[in-house]
């Protein structure tokens, strides 16, 4: 290691070092962002919510929800990660992912799936 850096045991900068931690500022910025926030809770809302649909299409359906739910998630990591049209590609997919997620949930209620029939989502008023 070399002796003229500030890095602590961790791998981190010292406080006060000239160089800043990029990686713990872009960890924290994308941390603060509400849609990272919001579909966490959303996963958390709605895998034990997908156990209640019906019994004829539990599992189809609650398959490609879950899909669907985990693909936007997903997406919008990846498109956090890339820049330019790579970052436009993933929004692209998470979109799609997310008008699939609607679909399903919509379903869900139609069929009276208890949660989904008031579509109660974390945080909503």
């Amino acid at each position: 290691m070399d002796s003229s850096s500030s890095l602590s045991p961790d791998g981190s900068a010292e406080p006060g070092s000239a160089e800043p931690d990029r990686s713990e500022s872009a960890n924290r910025a994308r941390q603060e962002m509400p849609i990272f926030t919001r579909t966490f809770d959303l996963l958390t809302w709605l895998l034990p919510i997908s156990n209640h649909f019906p019994r004829a299409h539990r599992h189809s359906v609650t398959r490609r929800l879950l899909d669907a739910a985990f693909d936007l998630r997903e997406r919008l990591e990846e498109a956090n990660l890339r820049r330019g049209v790579a970052r436009l590609t993933s929004l692209n997919q998470a979109d799609e992912a997310l008008a699939r997620l609607r679909l399903y949930l919509r379903l869900g209620h139609r069929w009276g799936a208890p949660g989904v029939l008031h579509l109660a989502l974390p945080g909503a008023r």
